[in-house]
């Protein structure tokens, strides 16, 4: 037996339920997104594989044998899978996994009502990651910002950073108005979600089959942009969030109602409580 279905084998022996976190990269996610689950990813859009040359490495690292086998032993194992992100949980909602599957969302700290003190110029941050960047996507939502600022000359305050300290990075997006984070997201992950905590409005992923899946009917927070839209679409759709009067403050007090209402770290470990208890009778 390999050393890792014995630790497998352990955990469901000593721990009666094993659950298996669907947290990032993995065999499922990575094929499944190929196949156009969901409609838009990193590595396809349009209706077809995108992006697969910057992305080969990590494919081929989800196609090792061994990462393969051990992610299907436990997969096999869990008695219960939990995506945190709507992403995932549609890669997985199939069989042999869709009787197994729970989707709880990512926890996290909210910050309270922060008075937001808005000047002539609206303050935007571009969080570089330049060896990721080609999975995130900022620069190509910062290229839209900066064909407005030339529309509009004087009304964007672009700010750019790249290797930031984590709190000093914390500070600062309290501070801004506006938080650019991934083009090819789907939905809101920790980047989007520690903004919107403190209020501040992020340009990203926020499908409207997301808030139907979480049965949201009023929220709408996030500025919602995609790979499958033209440039013009896109830079349209940020133009009408941010110059349209008070609505910047409108779009931040949904930001911090929607993280109390389904991110507050109280919530999401009381659903993964009643997981547990569900599971071990």
């Amino acid at each position: 037996m390999k050393w890792n279905e014995w630790f497998l084998a352990f955990l469901k022996r000593h721990n009666r339920c094993v659950v298996k976190g669907c947290f990032g990269d993995d065999p499922q996610v990575m094929e499944m997104q190929l196949k156009g689950v969901p409609t838009y990813s990193d590595t396809y859009w349009n209706g077809r594989p995108q992006n697969l040359l910057p992305n080969k490495e990590r494919l081929d690292e989800q196609r090792l044998p061994e990462i393969v086998s051990c992610w299907k032993k436990a997969s096999q194992m869990a008695d219960a899978l939990v995506p945190c992100l709507y992403e995932y949980y549609l890669c997985y909602e199939a069989s042999p996994f869709k009787q197994k599957l729970h989707y709880i969302a990512l926890p996290i700290f909210p910050s309270g009502d922060i008075q937001r003190k808005r000047t002539d110029k609206i303050k935007v941050l571009v969080g570089v990651q330049p060896d990721r960047d080609y999975m995130k996507g900022a620069k190509k939502i910062a290229s839209f910002l900066e064909e407005l600022n030339r529309r509009q000359p004087g009304r964007l305050d672009i700010i750019y950073v790249e290797n930031m300290p984590y709190d000093a990075y914390c500070k600062l997006l309290s501070e801004v108005d506006v938080l650019v984070d991934q083009f090819y997201s789907f939905t809101p992950s920790m980047n989007s979600l520690a903004a919107m905590a403190c209020g501040t409005v992020v340009i990203g992923g926020g499908e409207e089959a997301f808030y139907q899946f979480i049965g949201e009917q009023e929220l709408r927070p996030i500025i919602n942009v995609s790979p499958e839209y033209s440039d013009e679409e896109n830079c349209s759709i940020i133009q009408e969030a941010l110059f349209t009067p008070e609505r910047l403050d409108e779009l931040s007090a949904q930001s911090l109602a929607f993280v109390k209402k389904y991110h507050d770290y109280r919530i999401v470990a009381r659903r993964y409580e009643q997981l547990y208890r569900q599971l071990l009778g």
